[in-house]
């Protein structure tokens, strides 16, 4: 009697594993990045100091993380750096996306920076080299600082545009202070 037990609950479990689907994780690739292996809505991270100061803040709509290739790629990006529990720089875009191998970061879309000093740049592309602090595109740029507004085409800066050139420049309107005033 217990061995046709056996041999029912065993056929019963059988039967029920045979008839079940195996459940895959649906994976949506038409996402705006297919092929990450993690995507991210209203992505927020926040970066403290050891001492427990709010040192910055990461936010984007969607983020997609790519661990194989060592990057991140962030759509409609917001970083705030703070300092002493204030804000002190802003950058926004459309797109950024960071290469941790290399170490760069490369903005694309309506990208606006203000730094501590209150300077301000608006470009539609942007890169930044981590390693060495420095700012780069080739497209369009408008500088205001202490004023004063400078647009050209190209830029290379040191992130808190305190040192800038703009390639081609094409006009200056000058108000306010001195904006190349050493600090």
């Amino acid at each position: 009697m217990k061995y046709n037990i056996s041999i029912f609950v065993f056929l019963l479990l059988g039967t029920i594993l045979i008839q079940c689907k195996k459940n895959n994780t649906l994976r949506i690739d038409s996402e705006r990045e297919s092929g990450s292996q993690i995507s991210l809505r209203n992505f927020v991270r926040t970066s403290y100091q050891i001492d427990g100061k709010k040192e910055w803040i990461l936010k984007a709509e969607e983020s997609f993380i790519f661990p194989k290739e060592d990057r991140t790629i962030f759509y409609n990006l917001n970083f705030t750096q703070f300092e002493n529990d204030k804000v002190s720089s802003k950058l926004t875009g459309k797109r950024g996306e960071v290469n941790n191998t290399t170490k760069i970061l490369t903005l694309e879309g309506d990208i606006f920076l203000i730094t501590p000093d209150q300077k301000s740049l608006k470009t539609e592309s942007l890169t930044y080299s981590i390693d060495k602090e420095e700012l780069t595109t080739d497209d369009e740029v408008l500088i205001y600082s202490s004023g004063t507004t400078i647009a050209g085409k190209g830029l290379r800066a040191k992130k808190a545009l305190n040192e800038f050139t703009v390639i081609k420049p094409s006009a200056i309107t000058r108000g306010g202070e001195n904006p190349f005033k050493k600090e």
